[in-house]
Order: structure tokens, then sequence, then C-alpha cells
């Protein structure tokens, strides 16, 4: 027997061996230490603007990172207008879509590919320089993993997270979610039974499908909390949800302008539809958008199966791109119904996950925030690696160890002092652009961020207006 995992911390490795039964605690690990992979998680309210300034500074292939599929498409569409080949990718496309993209990117025909977490299972291409994360993983566990696929030649590569106050407000907002009360999912399990019109001691291995966004709405849950509430009814044995849980329709038009006009007035019985899907839904001419045959068939009053057909039918006319859901989501009952005061949640379990998650958070929030910790050091000591910590000036270092030298917080220490003069160097640059006439701050951005590094650049600049040099 061979267990194996890609990362995992030295309780997860414990657990992993009692859960099988190994004899004896028998661990063969390679080191955590990436030394050609250099960290840096930056501040930065205009995320975009930042990310396309690093593309611009450091040539090579690259992925970014995102939390969801809408924003798959439109970074890779930011990316597009301002001249860098880029696609995107997510586990809602279909399966030839999928290769095709992927391919596209490993040959190089593409340069960046925007994805969400669904990208980097059985992906292995050696010279990607850079990762960038534009939302934070949940666990460090993810981002090592994601940030992992750069550098894998050996070569410098970085890892960046960018991140703003909103994202760590999110960040715990999403925890919330993922642990609804017993008493929550109670009030779940029963508006599920009072939908469905399950009587008391009946309902065993009925199916129903199911829209969680309507039942969440129902109850004003938040959809995620619905949907995690459904997962532990999952857990008790009481339900069976089906896999395409969060899969939705999607379309996106090919014709626009003239010939999407031109294309109604040749085909009257259809141009009703086509002016109700662009009354319901923005964006259909830039990037792909989640819709509801449901909801359209009742506006249209009509039948959804007709929605479906004219959807496919619109599609062979080459007007747009439709992506139907892969199945009907669907919930099976395993049991017949009880009264929920007698739903059983295993406190020691519930609190042992909820233990382990909250640990998984505080892991995340230190690495994100800490300003004191080589983010190196950070990550070996969260995976085991730094078993007996000392503290040396400002950094926490392990007895085999030393702090990276290249990340953001060691670039910021006295310890690794920026080039004599450079500062100066940089203000009057600064002053040099001023002078010429530039104040606008992108701009100058822009225009310096190749020769400075941009959080000297920020300190500059807050000097200079200290002094009364700017405004």
């Amino acid at each position: 027997m061979l267990a194996l995992t890609a990362t995992a911390t030295p309780e997860v490795v414990g657990d992993i061996q009692l859960r099988l039964g190994f004899r004896q605690e028998n661990v063969f690990r390679k080191s955590f230490r990436r030394e050609n992979l250099i960290y840096y998680v930056v501040e930065e309210e205009d995320k975009n603007g930042r990310m396309l300034r690093l593309m611009r500074r450091h040539p090579g292939t690259g992925v970014v990172y995102v939390r969801n599929r809408r924003k798959t498409m439109e970074v890779a569409e930011f990316l597009r207008r301002n001249g860098i080949s880029a696609d995107y990718y997510h586990a809602g496309l279909e399966p030839r879509r999928r290769d095709e993209v992927q391919q596209e990117w490993m040959t190089g025909r593409v340069r960046v590919m925007v994805a969400t977490n669904a990208f980097g299972m059985g992906i292995d291409k050696p010279d990607v320089r850079f990762v960038i994360h534009l939302d934070i993983p949940d666990t460090l566990e993810a981002y090592f993993q994601e940030a992992g696929r750069a550098g894998r030649d050996g070569k410098d590569a970085m890892a960046v997270l960018l991140y703003d106050g909103y994202d760590l407000r999110q960040l715990k907002r999403n925890f919330t979610l993922t642990f609804p009360t017993p008493e929550r999912v109670r009030e779940v399990y029963h508006q599920l039974c009072q939908h469905y019109y399950i009587p008391m001691g009946e309902g065993q291995n009925k199916v129903f499908p199911i829209y969680p966004a309507e039942r969440a709405a129902e109850m004003g849950m938040d959809a995620v909390q619905y949907v995690n509430a459904l997962r532990l009814l999952e857990k008790c044995g009481l339900i069976i949800l089906s896999e395409h849980l969060r899969e939705k329709s999607q379309i996106r038009f090919h014709l626009n302008g003239d010939a999407l006009l031109r294309y109604e007035e040749c085909h009257e019985d259809q141009a009703e539809f086509i002016r109700t899907l662009l009354r319901s839904y923005e964006g259909v001419f830039s990037r792909y958008v989640n819709i509801d045959e449901r909801q359209l068939a009742a506006r249209l009053s009509i039948d959804e199966p007709e929605v479906v057909e004219r959807l496919r039918h619109l599609r062979e006319a080459g007007v747009l791109a439709y992506q139907p859901r892969s199945a009907v989501p669907l919930i099976i009952f395993m049991q017949n119904r009880i009264e929920e005061k007698y739903i059983y949640f295993d406190p020691k379990d519930y609190d042992e996950r909820k233990r382990r998650a909250i640990g998984r958070l505080d892991a995340v929030m230190d690495y994100v925030t800490c300003k004191n910790t080589c983010r190196s050091q950070l990550l070996l000591r969260y995976f085991g690696e730094n078993d007996s910590p000392t503290e040396i000036g400002q950094f926490i270092l392990g007895d085999d160890s030393q702090p990276c030298g290249g990340c953001d917080v060691c670039r910021q220490q006295k310890k690794y002092p920026k080039p004599e003069g450079e500062e100066k160097t940089v203000e009057r640059a600064v002053l040099d652009l001023n002078a010429a006439g530039v104040s606008d701050k992108k701009v100058i951005f822009d225009t310096l961020s190749d020769r400075f590094d941009e959080d000297l650049l920020v300190n500059v600049l807050r000097q200079l207006v200290d002094e009364g040099l700017l405004k």
C-alpha cells in the first residue's frame, strides 16, 4: 500500500497514516523549499494594472488564478485589450474547448492562461515564469500547489498574490458560509420536504430536480451557504446530490451590430427570442454568460424544451455559442422523511472539521498580512519543515534554513538593503517626468516600473508629497 499526496501538513500526514492503519509511521517526503521560486504578496487597489505591469516587465508564459468562472473571461478580455495573448479556462467549458485552450497554452500560442482552480491537475509545463493570484486561495495547500506550477524547469520564476481589504473580508465571509449551524441545516431539510410534498415516513429513493439558488432565496440564505447545508445533509446519509449541482448553461453571441440585425430581419420567428436574450443578460457579446432556460421559458410563455431547441438552432446558424448544462441537477432522498429534531450531527466530527478549517483560514490570513517573516519560511513552517524555529532579528528561522532573500518581505528588511543611491535615482526620475508634464500616477508607474521596484516607487511618491515637492 502506497499513500500519495501533493501537499499536506504534519497533522494531515499523521491522520492519513492513522486512517489507513499504518503499523508504524513511514513517510518519504521531499523538501517544500523551491530555491528558484520567489514569492511576493502585494496589497494593491488596482490589481489589474499591477498585473499588467508585471507581465510587461517579466517575459514568458504565465497563469493567472481567479475564484470564479465569470472573472476568468473578464480578466482574459482585459489582457487581450492591452496587448497580452490570453485565454481562459474553467470547469464549465465543454471538454473539447478545454482541450483546445490547454493545448494553445502548452504550445506557447497563448501566453497567459486565466483560470479557476480547475486548471492544474496534470499540467506540467516547465517554462512557466509567473503565477499570479488575483484572489486569495482558501488554503495554503491550494496556494502552494498553484504557485508551484511556476519554474518547474529550475529557472527563476515568481509567484505573486495581489490582494486588497475586500479580499480579506470576503475570505472570512466564505468561511462563515462553509459551516451553517445544525439548526439552519435542519431548516433546509424541512424546506426540501415541504417543497417536494414528501410526507412523514415516506420519500425514500425519490429523485427530484433541484435549483439551489431558488431554494436559498426562498429561505433568505446565501446560495453558497445553502449548498453547504445540503452537503451536511449528504454526510448524514439523508440525501445525495448529483455532481452537476453547480453547472449552468452559457451563451455568447458571435453576431453583433448590422450582422445581427440582418439575421433578425431574415428570421422574424427568432427576432423576439433574440431580443429577450439581449434584454435578460448583459455582456453576451464579449464573454460567456450564465443563463437559465426555465426563466427564459417563463418570460416568453413557452416550454423549456422549446427554449433549448431555439438556442440550439441559433448555435447551428452561427448566431451564438450555446453550452447547455451537462445534466439536470438532481437530489435523491436516501431515507424516508424524519422529523428534523432527529437529524444527528456528530458534535465531535463537526467541531473537529471546523477547528481544522479555522486553522487553515488563520494560516492564509497570516501568510497574506505578515510583514516581518520571509514568505518561503512561512510556507516551510506551515508544512512542518521548521521544527525548531528561533527568532533572529525580525525573521523566524529554522535551524537548517535561511530567509530566501528575494521575497517582498526580505527585500524590505535592512538585512537586504536596496542599492546605495537608488532611492535618489527614483526621486530624480519622478521629478523629471513631472517637470515634463506627466502627473498621472498610472503613467508614472507604466513609465518607470521597467526600471525600478514598484514598492520603492510608491514610497518615493509618498515622500515627495510629504515634502511638498509633489501634490
